[in-house]
């Protein structure tokens, strides 16, 4: 169904598609003692205990965006930390598409878009356009409860892991797509308005249409499926850690990369691939002096493959 529009044609926002789709990321609500956080640059963060002022506060203005995880506590005005988040009902990913209002212009059409979630080793089961681009969301069975560190660590690797298939398949087309497997990551959700564009885009559902539910899939699974056992890379000598050098340098970039702990994105000049910037740092893990995560700040330099750490 197209979204009601005023009498001038523009779109309006559709607060009851807002709200289905927080029963389908929740669909027992939220677990108990928990919030959700929604955020637009403009008005900042606001939080709710039930789905239906949350969905009402999308709706309420263009660019509010829903965070993916529920909150024990969050500080008033803040949208909440991945130190903050207790509960997680999957893990969303976000695929910009060519076209849209993307500084970076390596990437997929629309089309491409949904031909890489599909095509990816777990795909997503519930996909929305964004306006410019597609969001892609694997729903768990339940919640997963974050209670201590140990459950913190599992949820993040885990994350890391099923993003690391879909950006690495990305790679192989040469489409630079963002890292967002922060488990606070805040998304855009149907039936609210992107205001990036004139007029405003609404953004829907393209995956299950109707009243079709989507699929779920276990984090015990899930965690059978995609298996952390990779060990972290540690420091070692470039000649040591690196594969052997092949005829193409690209390739060599490629498995240097992967055997680093993944790329976020490659490094080029003047046409030529020079480097690649890694997932995360396995010199300093990507930590400042402050103690603050910073990721993608490692290279692989080409001339001599050796890791070149921005912090160390």
């Amino acid at each position: 169904m197209a979204p009601y529009s005023d009498p001038s044609g523009l779109p309006l926002p559709d607060a009851t598609a807002a709200r289905r789709h927080l029963g389908i990321i929740w669909p027992g609500g939220l677990p108990a003692g928990c919030l959700i956080s929604t955020w637009s640059k403009r008005d900042g963060a606001r939080q709710f205990l039930d789905l239906d002022g949350a969905a009402a506060d999308l709706c309420s203005t263009p660019d509010r965006y829903l965070a993916c995880a529920a909150f024990e506590t969050v500080e008033r005005g803040k949208r909440g930390t991945g130190s903050q988040v207790r509960a997680i009902a999957g893990f969303a990913i976000d695929v910009d598409c060519r076209g849209g209002a993307h500084a970076q212009q390596q990437l997929p059409t629309n089309d491409e878009a949904i031909e890489l979630l599909r095509s990816a080793p777990l795909p997503p089961h519930y996909v929305l356009q964004s306006g410019g681009g597609l969001y892609g969301w694997l729903l768990f069975e339940q919640p997963f409860l974050i209670a201590n560190g140990e459950a913190r660590r599992r949820a993040e690797a885990l994350s890391k892991l099923w993003h690391r298939t879909i950006l690495d398949l990305a790679l192989k087309h040469a489409w630079i797509l963002d890292a967002t497997h922060d488990l606070a990551r805040c998304f855009r959700a149907p039936g609210t308005l992107n205001g990036k564009y004139s007029p405003a885009r609404v953004v829907r559902v393209i995956h299950p249409l109707g009243d079709e539910q989507p699929q779920r899939i276990a984090f015990a699974e899930l965690e059978r499926l995609l298996p952390s056992g990779r060990k972290r890379a540690t420091v070692v000598p470039a000649a040591e850690a690196a594969p052997a050098f092949s005829s193409s340098m690209a390739e060599w970039l490629d498995a240097a990369g992967r055997f680093l702990g993944g790329i976020h994105k490659p490094i080029e000049q003047e046409q030529a691939l020079t480097g690649v910037v890694l997932v995360a740092c396995p010199t300093c893990g990507g930590k400042e002096t402050a103690g603050s995560i910073a990721n993608a700040t490692a290279h692989v330099a080409r001339a001599s493959g050796s890791l070149r750490c921005k912090r160390a």
